[in-house]
């Protein structure tokens, strides 16, 4: 069995500022449920969510750096 991906999700102010992950390229979608301030038609359903929401395409940084960042993550959640 392989290791189960590892990501860190950098939230700053209530706003997604980065994804960083442990040397795995990693495609993501930022699902925003707070659409009090985003234009009408940002806002969509999407299927299996409850409320409608906004959608960001992103992909993870994987660089050296990043990698170091997200293993002292997760050492330190532990």
């Amino acid at each position: 069995m392989s290791e189960p991906v590892k990501i860190a999700v950098v939230v700053k102010g209530g706003m997604v500022e980065e994804i960083l992950t442990a040397g795995v390229p990693v495609e993501a979608v930022i699902v925003d449920h707070d659409t009090w301030s985003a234009d009408t038609p940002d806002i969509v359903t999407v299927d299996g969510f409850e409320n409608e929401a906004t959608l960001t395409p992103a992909k993870a940084s994987d660089s050296e750096d990043d990698r170091k960042k997200v293993l002292a993550a997760f050492e330190a959640a532990q």
